[in-house]
């Protein structure tokens, strides 16, 4: 940065770690291999692959890393989560609660599945900005299918009672999704004891770099794809993967994993 200015921003987006650069660099260069090669640069790509889903696993305590899908940004996880989770359980419901003060990815996101017949109860928030689970609880019906929410609040800072919510819909049976594009990395996010169903990350945000993003499933979540053609990411996202950027973002992972 020019001159003596101080970055305070991080909200926004973080430098990269420069062991994160460092391990991107290869697979800028000599390393160019696509993952779905059978040759020797191709399997070297699909093993980077599967070493940063093992280390977002590690990160949120996923079942397995084959919990784990890549996409482009934390907003398209976040698109793909609410969308596709609607999409394939179109016969389980059509009903979301979430909070008055979601990420704009959320609420636009399901305001586009208006369209299709979702409905959804904002809950409104106290002073503090705080979720309160009574009110969630109270807010489902018979076609809730989704209760979406966040970690901590972009813009008030407040962390919710995300344990409390997760309860809440195991109770009623409902999938569980927490947007975590400005928290992950810095909160701890377990997703087995938080009971969180679907977890969206950013790793620019911690460290790594952008053009990459993260979406946590469990596995008895069953999700639509939004991006059609080949079988990659479990044959949930078409297109090759940006390989250099998963890197990165998998040594960023580590990282905040150690902090």
């Amino acid at each position: 940065m020019a001159g003596d200015a101080i970055y305070l921003d991080h909200l926004a987006t973080t430098p990269l770690l420069p062991e994160a650069r460092e391990a991107m660099l290869p697979f800028l260069g000599e390393r160019f291999g696509q993952p779905g090669s059978i040759h020797q640069q191709g399997l070297a790509a699909r093993d980077a692959l599967a070493r940063a889903r093992e280390q977002f696993s590690v990160l949120v305590n996923a079942e397995s890393p084959e919990s784990i899908l890549f996409t482009s940004s934390g907003t398209e996880a976040v698109n793909h989560a609410i969308k596709g989770l609607a999409w394939h359980s179109r016969r389980r419901g059509s009903h979301i609660v979430c909070s008055a003060i979601e990420h704009p990815a959320v609420l636009a996101s399901i305001e586009f599945l208006k369209r299709d017949g979702i409905t959804c109860t904002r809950v409104p928030v106290d002073g503090e900005g705080f979720i309160d689970p009574g009110a969630v609880r109270r807010a489902i019906t018979d076609e809730t299918f989704l209760i979406a929410t966040h970690a901590a609040n972009y813009d008030a800072g407040t962390i919710q009672p995300v344990r409390e919510l997760g309860a809440v819909a195991a109770d009623a049976g409902v999938t569980f999704l927490v947007e975590a594009n400005y928290t992950g990395g810095w909160l701890p996010l377990n997703v087995q004891e938080l009971g969180i169903d679907l977890l969206t990350l950013s790793p620019h945000r911690f460290y790594g770099p952008k053009g990459v993003g993260v979406l946590y499933r469990n596995r008895r979540v069953r999700l639509a794809p939004l991006i059609h053609g080949g079988t990659q990411e479990a044959g949930l996202r078409a297109g090759i993967e940006n390989v250099a950027a998963i890197v990165g973002a998998g040594v960023a992972a580590e990282q905040a994993g150690r902090d």
